[in-house]
């Protein structure tokens, strides 16, 4: 038996780049390895190890059966693993018994309640594999890449077999420095122009299997209850929230369903904000990333945005526009056409999605230390308190505030939102919940009054090239006043209400 960590980045090579990259692995033949592989991954009828971030696989490597169990590790490119050789290729769920991912496995199929019944075959996959080690100032690096297929088995002798197509290229740590292996990565990124792909062929596999044939829109999950009581610890747990939902739905946009591109737009915006938000909560214990990085950050939250808001003025507003009788502009818009797969498939923005990696990756590994803090919650509920005191504020003077100071206001209702989501562990539950409804419900109505501000500037720009766009800036005004009126009575409710204090708890509870 065998059970190790594993340390792994995957890309999706695009197909421009698949002759470059297989002449690249091959370059030194008598370093070449390649073998053909086949596995079977098995989980429960209700996707119990799926769930539980647990693959169970079965695959010939040489002239052996391998059994492998593979569960989530403590940052983004960490797998904890454990292999057994198998006397034939049938599953064992035995085999694992005395290591603790077979602990896991164990409970999840206890809590699942399928006592004797064992997991099935959900898919298969089967490639051809390239595979060669690379030695870097730091670290010693195996290369692999994979073509072939992931398919899930007809039910019946009639039914249809669903493919999906594996091209991947995986750069896996032997030995040495994990940032040095994300250095050599991020030298074929730019190079081969690949991209950035967090899920596993396991991932890809139970997607599959679900009938999905297109990377889902990820949303904002709750890390509620997910870390322990340090300020690293909640750090950690949520910058990979936070990257993991960029990623996902960056990735949605260049391989999913077109008709789900606006969602993954928003999804990713979503992610940055919150990403932001958790940087500018843990300043005063972690340092911020450098100045470059947050630029970065702004620079793909502001070209997605373009997206949005077109994507916005052509169908809702532009909808209600065209029902309420107004008249057609005959210009183009001003605003800029930007494709949201070519601004997530740039390699400067792939660059950023390693550079985000990266840095979950300290924080798991403890490179980003956070000073001792007996009662973290009680911390983070003074952090809010003093930011909901400046939502007051600005709310108290609503009606002087101007359309950017609206706009300041929305940002720091969005910003207390998602910290009160992320720091929900160590805060009172009754009073969060109350509170987060608050800040829900305003941020809902200033979003809404923001479109429409931004619809009136829109077509403002538009009416010295052709004065039907005056219709729309009357139209857009009034109901902008109205929404205003609207929005204030909403906030008056929150600048009523209390930021949730620290959970009533002794030392060392997370946030």
């Amino acid at each position: 038996m065998a059970g190790e960590i594993e340390r792994e980045l995957k890309f999706v090579v695009p197909r421009a780049s698949v002759r470059l990259v297989a002449a690249e692995i091959a370059r030194y033949p008598a370093l070449l390895r390649r073998s053909i592989i086949r596995a079977r991954y098995f989980d429960t009828p209700d996707r119990r190890l799926a769930r539980a971030g647990i693959a169970l696989r079965i695959r010939r490597e040489g002239r052996h059966w391998v059994q492998t169990l593979k569960t989530q590790g403590d940052h983004l490119l960490e797998r904890h693993e454990h292999q057994v050789r198998l006397g034939v290729p049938e599953l064992d769920l035995l085999a694992h018994q005395a290591h603790p991912a077979g602990e896991r496995l164990a409970q999840v199929l206890k809590k699942a309640g399928c006592e004797g019944v064992e997991p099935g075959v959900r898919f298969r996959t089967d490639f051809s594999r390239s595979q060669r080690r690379i030695r870097t100032s730091g670290a010693l690096v195996e290369l692999s890449f994979d073509r072939g297929k992931v398919s899930v088995p007809a039910a019946d002798a009639e039914g249809e077999v669903i493919e999906s197509p594996i091209c991947e290229l995986e750069f896996e740590l032997v030995s040495g420095s994990l940032r040095a292996m994300l250095a050599l990565a991020g030298r074929w990124q730019k190079r081969f122009g690949l991209i950035v792909d967090l899920r596993s062929k396991a991932e890809r596999g139970d997607l599959l299997a679900q009938g999905l044939r297109f990377p889902p829109v990820r949303q904002a999950r709750s890390n509620r209850g997910k870390h322990a009581g340090t300020m690293a610890d909640a750090y950690r747990v949520a910058v990979r929230e936070c990257v993991e939902q960029i990623i996902c739905n960056a990735t949605g946009l260049l391989h999913g369903d077109p008709d789900s591109r606006r969602e993954h737009v928003h999804q990713c915006r979503v992610g940055i904000r919150r990403l932001r938000t958790v940087f500018d909560a843990f300043a005063e214990w972690i340092p911020p990333p450098p100045p470059e990085t947050l630029a970065a950050l702004r620079t793909l939250f502001t070209s997605l945005g373009a997206t949005r808001d077109q994507d916005m003025l052509d169908t809702e507003l532009g909808g209600q526009l065209r029902s309420a009788g107004g008249p057609t502009v005959n210009v183009s818009s001003p605003l800029p056409v930007v494709d949201p797969a070519e601004v997530v498939g740039r390699s400067a923005t792939q660059a950023l999605f390693l550079d985000l990696i990266e840095r979950q990756v300290a924080s798991a590994e403890g490179q980003d230390p956070a000073p001792v803090c007996l009662d973290p919650g009680a911390a983070m509920a003074r952090r809010l308190k003093r930011w909901h005191r400046r939502i007051s504020s600005a709310i108290d003077a609503f009606d002087a505030l101007d359309d950017a100071a609206l706009h300041r206001l929305r940002k720091r209702i969005k910003r207390q939102r998602y910290a009160v989501e992320f720091f929900s562990g160590g805060l009172q539950p009754g009073r969060c919940r109350g509170y987060l409804g608050r800040l829900r419900r305003a941020q809902e109505r200033l979003g809404r009054l923001n479109d429409l501000l931004v619809a009136r500037e829109h077509y403002r720009a538009l009416a010295p090239l052709d004065p039907n766009a005056w219709f729309a800036v009357g139209w857009f005004s009034a109901r902008a006043s109205a929404a205003r009126k609207d929005t204030h009575e909403g906030l008056s409710r929150l600048s009523r209400a209390k930021a949730p204090p620290a959970a009533r708890s002794g030392p060392g509870r997370g946030v």
